[in-house]
């Protein structure tokens, strides 16, 4: 992105997806209901990156960064 060698590229938000995941999943253990009786899905908003965006802390994180 950086080098102009591409416009656009689409990020998930994968922080968000762990915690929406994770709640989902202590919902489902904490409802009594019975394995495979629930569906659903799980959005997550795609984040676009430019060559403007691409040095933001938005465009990229570090697990390590996450923990502190």
């Amino acid at each position: 992105m950086k080098s102009g060698a591409f416009d656009l590229n689409l990020s998930y938000d994968v922080p968000t997806q762990a915690a929406q995941m994770a709640g989902t999943i202590k919902w489902l253990l904490s409802s009594g209901a019975k394995a495979g009786s629930i569906k659903g899905s799980e959005y997550t908003t795609l984040i676009p990156i430019t060559k403007e965006n691409a040095d933001s802390q938005t465009a990229c994180w570090n697990l390590s960064d996450l923990k502190k």
